[in-house]
């Protein structure tokens, strides 16, 4: 109970000792992510940057006629940051046991290290929460969710696509279709060429913001393509190929459910981050748990929206490799009394299936009805019946073969089963 107490009230003051740690830790679990955006620090409202928008030309000069034109405009663009916070009451001595295997009971002393952790571990996991949500948040003012804080950046796009600020007629947005392995390099390529000269030009480095799976299709695509060239000797290509390294696959964490791709440079991509002096730790009214509160202020936005400064794309995604999924590893039949048999059924699953699978089992006492799988009926599920039917006692084993032979895929199943002998 002592040692119990002594944890208690080690958190609670730990809190001032850790006070700065803690506060911090959104913007350090935001690090990797800061790399290709722009922070704005210290944000906690609006800021709001004008944009001016001129078609102005010069042109030949008239002495005896006055040609006025009217083309230039300010947009403006508001990034806002909205209050989240982090309310936690917590038994410490179930995270203390969730954090380490040695029991409390056992521990003579706190260590300072083991109540840094804890608190650190706590004010971790809630500022993780931030890191899909600058991606993909829809803010939510009685959400509870991590993506409830703000509007990610893929919401902001189709915001605007709604509103027609993003469209095809502008020269911002395009729809790409089904990218695969075969495809993605070329459709990548396609957007490249077509981007506005003065956004390929630009000194800044361009960022293409993409599922990580995205970029490993394109790896694949890379491989495929150049992977017998002398000149490569790696296939994790953080560029894509045609660019002269101008474009750059950002690295970002969160970017998981993008349903955009989207290529822009760091400083139009923008995230407002507030850490206040809100951190507390502190016993609640409930005398054995312990209360941790941490406040900050979060917002996205996209500073300029115009085809010379940024360009996303929408996409479905199909990975075409072959395989199959059997939902046994092997079938061991038991004891089956001699002259009788039993039947078990394998739920088989195919994806991306070309052509047909054939089914064979060896073994004299196995056996089975089907003996192909075509294409359609691998892909939507089929269950293959396999047979034990003994005729004498003893231990039999066979093996059940599923085979694809053009697709390259092939599953063995052990069989086994017993014959026994009927009781009188």
């Amino acid at each position: 109970m002592a040692n119990e107490i002594q944890l208690q009230n080690a958190l609670v003051d730990s809190g001032h000792r850790f006070k700065k740690e803690c506060t911090l830790m959104p913007k350090a679990v935001l690090e990797d992510t800061f790399k290709y955006v722009r922070l704005i620090s210290g944000l906690q409202g609006k800021e709001t940057t004008p944009t001016i928008k001129s078609g102005a030309q010069m042109i030949p000069y008239r002495p005896n006629e006055k040609y006025v034109t009217n083309t230039s405009s300010i947009v403006c663009r508001t990034l806002e940051t909205k209050a989240c916070e982090q309310l936690e009451e917590f038994d410490p001595i179930s995270v203390y046991g969730t954090c380490f295997d040695q029991p409390l009971s056992q521990v003579d002393s706190i260590d300072l290290d083991i109540v840094k952790t804890i608190l650190l571990e706590i004010a971790r996991s809630g500022s993780s929460s931030l890191v899909p949500a600058i991606w993909t948040g829809k803010r939510k003012e009685k959400g509870i969710k991590g993506l409830d804080n703000c509007d990610g950046f893929d919401t902001i796009i189709q915001q605007e696509k709604v509103l027609g600020n993003i469209s095809i007629d502008n020269g911002n947005y395009r729809q790409l279709g089904v990218l695969n392995v075969s495809n993605i390099g070329d459709k990548l390529r396609m957007v490249w060429m077509n981007l506005p000269e003065v956004f390929k030009t630009s000194k800044d480095t361009l960022y293409i913001y993409a599922p990580l799976r995205v970029r490993e299709m394109y790896e694949d695509w890379y491989a495929t393509n150049f992977g017998s060239a002398q000149y490569n000797t790696k296939f994790e290509k953080k560029t894509v190929h045609g660019t002269e390294g101008k474009l750059v696959f950002a690295e970002c964490p969160g970017m998981a459910d993008l349903k955009h791709i989207i290529i822009s440079h760091k400083n139009n991509m923008k995230v407002g981050l507030s850490l206040p002096d809100a951190f507390r730790v502190r016993i609640p009214d409930n005398p054995k748990l312990v209360q941790y509160f941490n406040k900050c202020f979060i917002g996205c936005q996209i500073e300029n929206i115009e085809k010379e400064l940024f360009f996303c794309a929408s996409f479905t995604e199909k990975y075409e490799i072959p395989y199959f999924e059997i939902d046994k590893e092997e079938i061991d039949f038991g004891d089956v009394v001699e002259a009788n048999d039993k039947t078990v059924e394998v739920e088989f699953k195919g994806y991306n299936l070309t052509t047909s699978a054939t089914v064979a089992v060896t073994g004299t006492v196995f056996s089975t009805t089907l003996s192909t799988i075509s294409a359609a009926d691998g892909n939507a599920g089929k269950k293959i019946p396999v047979k034990y039917d003994p005729s004498a006692v003893g231990t039999h084993e066979g093996k059940l073969t599923i085979l694809s032979v053009t697709d390259d895929i092939e599953i063995e199943i052990p069989l086994s089963g017993t014959c026994v002998e009927a009781s009188e």
